[in-house]
């Protein structure tokens, strides 16, 4: 009788790497949401203060962005263990069946 099953050990890392990357992700929205911009590095020049407001929402823009990325990780993570879940019970289901017909198999030749 030929073996056959899900591969979900590979499902299962793909989850894990998913969660990693949404990790940094994550990480990397905090790092950003945390640091400060200010005028006083572009010098006391009158578009100073605009040029740092931009670039403080360009900062946030990012970090949402990075937010949004990182939750889409993890959703992706939590399905691909979901799907490795249901092949280790479809895997286990479908043994049990197997293996009763070929029970019902030896008797039925008795």
């Amino acid at each position: 009788m030929s073996d056959m099953k899900y591969n979900t050990g590979e499902l299962r890392d793909g989850a894990r790497r998913s969660k990693q990357s949404a990790d940094s992700a994550e990480e990397a929205s905090n790092k950003l949401r945390g640091a400060q911009v200010s005028a006083s590095p572009f010098g006391d020049v009158p578009i100073a203060a605009s040029f740092a407001g931009a670039l403080s929402q360009a900062q946030q823009d990012q970090a949402k962005g990075a937010r949004s990325a990182g939750q889409g990780r993890d959703s992706k993570a939590a399905r691909a263990d979901a799907v490795a879940n249901a092949g280790d019970d479809l895997t286990a289901t479908t043994t049990q069946v197997a293996n009763q017909a070929v029970v019902n198999d030896i008797a039925n030749r008795m």
